[in-house]
């Protein structure tokens, strides 16, 4: 397989020295030249599929068509989001951020060529969606990092949480950009993870509020002999988290039904409903005992066609007005501190 890729790589290379050499300019040689850049592509993707050892090739060649063939926008977006793609893989399997600051700048270049004419056809949709969707990864990733473990007292805790409505909610809105933009045609799988993800971005916050660890004054009380600022305190979380959790079903919900209406079932939807399913495992028992679970989920639009604009429809009524849980830091912060005594030097 290996010497076929070699041999195929081969073939494409003389294709193009053979077109760079032509003199006539007749039709069919301004043909075979227009078929350059393609010839370029499709030597990337052939390393491409040698796995690690034509990986640097592979760049090679993608880098060739994104910087020389401006003509063609369509192939500059692939090439740069086969290359982001590569890039992304390297971070994951390493588990290590190494290469974020090259995808960022790749995923402003595919923003920018897709503005230009021509740029829409053949597989450049597919790779915009990419890449509306890392970006909205790295903020889910910002929102990740902050938590109320790291609050040490009462005074921390308002910034945090105004530090989480922040991030939360540029997460949020650039996920809906990637479901708005992409939810026809090729990336239509990347809008039902992006619908999964703003789910996630709920439940991650909810699981944060049950899972913070009391503040030092309440451990205080309890010490001296006051267990109920313990329970005062848990029951004031439960009614902060209770809105968020509806708030990450909801999403989640919408989650599944996005992939039915847009019939994009991945990785993503099934996650939707294992979530789904530890939120509300009356309403979803588990994806593996219901395998028909996102046919389960349609009584949040009883249109059950699989028409791509009333899927678009249906997330533009979700998140202009039903959608979006009004969620103020101060309030929260109010409510615990209500529930708590004083902090004591």
């Amino acid at each position: 397989a290996l010497g076929e890729h070699k041999a195929s790589a081969a073939a494409y290379g003389d294709f193009i020295s053979v077109t760079g050499s032509l003199k006539t300019d007749d039709d069919e040689t301004k043909r075979l030249v227009a078929l350059v850049p393609d010839a370029h592509l499709e030597i990337g993707r052939v390393h491409e599929r040698m796995g690690a050892s034509g990986l640097k090739n592979a760049v090679k060649y993608y880098g060739i068509v994104a910087s020389k063939f401006d003509s063609r926008p369509e192939l500059q977006i692939e090439a740069i989001g086969r290359t982001m793609k590569l890039l992304i893989a390297a971070d994951r399997e390493s588990g290590k951020a190494k290469n974020t600051s090259t995808i960022q700048k790749y995923i402003k270049q595919v923003l920018e060529t897709w503005e230009k004419d021509g740029a829409k056809g053949g597989n450049a949709q597919y790779y915009f969606a990419q890449s509306l969707f890392q970006s909205a990864e790295y903020l889910f990733d910002a929102f990740a990092r902050l938590s109320l473990k790291d609050v040490k007292n009462m005074k921390m805790l308002k910034p945090m949480l105004e530090k989480q409505a922040i991030t939360l909610k540029a997460a949020e809105k650039s996920y809906f950009d990637v479901i708005d933009n992409t939810a026809t045609g090729q990336g239509k799988y990347f809008a039902a993870c992006a619908a999964y993800k703003v789910g996630m971005l709920y439940f991650r916050f909810k699981e944060d509020l049950f899972n913070a660890p009391l503040p030092k004054q309440v451990e205080r009380a309890v010490d001296a002999g006051f267990p109920e600022v313990e329970e005062r305190y848990r029951h004031a979380i439960e009614q902060v988290a209770a809105p968020i959790e509806e708030q990450s079903l909801v999403a989640l919900r919408g989650a599944i039904q996005t992939a039915h209406n847009l019939g994009a079932y991945n990785d993503c939807t099934r996650a939707a409903g294992e979530v789904a399913a530890k939120v509300n495992p009356n309403e979803y028992p588990t994806v593996e005992k219901d395998p028909n679970l996102p046919r389960a989920t349609t009584a949040l639009d009883n249109n059950k066609t699989t028409d791509t604009s009333s899927s678009a429809a249906f997330i533009t009524r979700v998140r202009r007005g039903k959608f979006t849980v009004s969620y103020k830091p101060e309030d929260i912060e109010s409510k615990l501190t209500r529930k708590a005594p004083a902090e004591t030097k």
